[in-house]
Order: C-alpha cells, then structure tokens, then sequence
C-alpha cells in the first residue's frame, strides 16, 4: 500500500459533513501513531514524515474551486 503519509507531513482541512469519514478513514486509523495534535501543526512543514493533523477552522459549504477562485 502506498501512502503520501509516508513521503511528506500532510495536513487535512475539516469539511462539512466530512469530519468523521476523515478521522475513521483507513488511512488515519493505519497512521493513527503519526497523528500530530492540532496546536502543533504549524511544525508540520518542518516534521519528517509520516506525520500528519486534522485541522478544524471557519466552516463553509462551499466548494473548494468556488473558495479559490472568490466566488464566497
């Protein structure tokens, strides 16, 4: 099985209705270990891998391109 988990610290974005599909994925539950708690992952960029977090912030059910491209 490969992993980006294994390549470099990622970080994931809470998103409505997503929060418990990402934290009993098979992936968080396989690298549950690598898991780096919220208030530090400023230090992720700098972390070696596998480490990553989940990130809780502003909610918005808007869709990611419509966030980028200013549509909100």
């Amino acid at each position: 099985m490969d992993h980006g988990v294994l390549t470099f610290p990622i970080a994931v974005i809470d998103r409505p209705g997503a929060t418990l599909s990402y934290l009993s994925s098979v992936v968080a539950k396989t690298f549950d270990y690598a898991r780096v708690d919220e208030a530090n992952a400023p230090r992720l960029a700098r972390m070696k891998a596998p480490a990553w977090s989940f990130i809780h912030g502003p909610r918005s059910s808007l869709s990611s391109t419509a966030i980028r491209s200013g549509d909100g």
